[in-house]
């Protein structure tokens, strides 16, 4: 698997952070996108973006000022299921309610494995 444009642009609109191999970390967001062209096969594979890991849906994350728990926004928009389960039982992301995959984008949730494929960075592991 290659990181590909159709990984990353979903997250875009909600200020991406990428870690680079020599440069640090920076942020990505929709109206710089605008203006880049992105060569996934060659530079762009020099960056990871940050994300979490789908594991920590029942968690309670804070972001930006903000604190919220995926699995109890998600009772209500998956008709009183938790997405936890929905999950479990093999339900693919792309068969979620828009409202929801947009809340996992928003909160840069790794929705496409790329953690586990090498290709994203684990938010936890960024302070060990």
């Amino acid at each position: 698997m290659k990181l590909k444009l159709e990984h990353l642009e979903p997250y875009l609109y909600y200020g991406l952070t990428f870690k680079g191999k020599r440069k640090g970390y920076f942020s990505f967001d929709k109206e710089i996108m605008t203006f880049c062209s992105l060569d996934l096969d060659g530079r762009w594979q020099e960056f990871k973006p940050i994300l979490r890991p789908l594991s920590e849906i029942t968690k309670e994350i804070n972001q930006n000022g903000k604190t919220i728990n995926i699995d109890l926004i998600s009772f209500k928009l998956l008709g009183g299921r938790f997405l936890s389960e929905v999950l479990k039982e093999g339900k693919l992301i792309d068969e979620l309610p828009h409202g929801l995959v947009s809340v996992l984008y928003e909160y840069h949730f790794d929705v496409f494995g790329l953690i586990e494929n090498g290709l994203a960075i684990d938010i936890n592991t960024l302070n060990n």
